[in-house]
């Protein structure tokens, strides 16, 4: 049978997650390696614990602020230092997991809340995007309609659509 595939069965290892009636719920050895983990001292060991957290990503909450101060050392050129700011979010992370959370799903008929993180300015590694968007631009048959209002028309010459950063 397909290991991917199991049928009456309360609880099972799926995927490297541990798969329960009530949720799904992270393999205990893959916190205990994070609880264990000393301090990174280089940046190779910084690579290996984002690479471990990115694993759990979607089992911590705002793992994307948590890891700040982590994300500012993988800059290059930037020489690699662990300062207090590091310390606090590697103790945040681990005392997070101490109590690790379950993935459940929806109950139809309570409230559910969705919590988004947004940034004011994004990039597109090797701005791929970008290219795709230069390489295919709008034929000029494709010209405004008039039949639009004019404020609409006014908001869309006004509203820069797209801002080229580069590095």
């Amino acid at each position: 049978m397909n290991p991917k595939c199991a049928f009456g069965v309360t609880s099972e290892k799926f995927l490297e997650f541990i798969v329960r009636q009530r949720g799904i719920e992270i393999e205990e050895a893959k916190i205990d390696a994070i609880l264990r983990m000393p301090k990174p001292r280089n940046i190779h060991e910084l690579k290996s614990l984002q690479g471990k957290l990115a694993y759990l990503r979607r089992f911590i909450s705002n793992l994307a602020c948590r890891c700040q101060p982590f994300n500012r050392r993988m800059k290059k050129d930037v020489p690699f230092e662990w300062d207090e700011a590091c310390d606090k979010a590697f103790k945040s992370i681990k005392s997070y997991l101490m109590k690790p959370p379950i993935l459940i799903a929806p109950v139809l008929g309570r409230p559910l809340i969705l919590y988004v993180a947004a940034q004011e300015y994004s990039a597109v590694k090797e701005q791929v995007l970008a290219e795709f968007l230069v390489d295919h631009l709008m034929p000029a048959e494709w010209e405004l309609s008039d039949d639009l209002p004019d404020e609409d028309v006014l908001v869309i010459e006004i509203t820069p659509l797209w801002k080229m950063y580069f590095d």
